[in-house]
C-alpha cells in the first residue's frame, strides 16, 4: 500500500494500479472507513457518503408527516 499526498502522487504522472499477471486487483480501497482511490482526491468516498446521506434524508422526509 502506498500513502502520500495527492499532489505528490500526481507529480509522478503515474496511475496507481495494483495488478497481478496483467489484471487490476484494486482501484478503490477502504481503509478506516474512508474509500481511497488511485488519486487520493477522495471523490469516490464523497460520492458514496452523499448517496448514503441522501437516502436517509429522503427516508426522514417520507416519515415526517407521520410524526407531527
Amino acid at each position: 500500500m502506498l500513502f502520500g499526498t495527492s499532489k505528490r502522487i500526481k507529480r509522478q504522472d503515474k496511475d496507481l494500479n495494483i495488478s497481478v499477471n496483467g489484471s487490476n486487483i484494486v482501484s478503490i480501497y477502504k481503509y478506516l472507513g474512508v474509500h481511497l482511490d488511485s488519486t487520493l482526491y477522495l471523490v469516490s468516498h464523497f460520492e458514496r457518503i452523499y448517496k448514503k446521506a441522501a437516502g436517509r434524508v429522503n427516508l426522514l422526509c417520507s416519515i415526517r408527516p407521520l410524526i407531527a
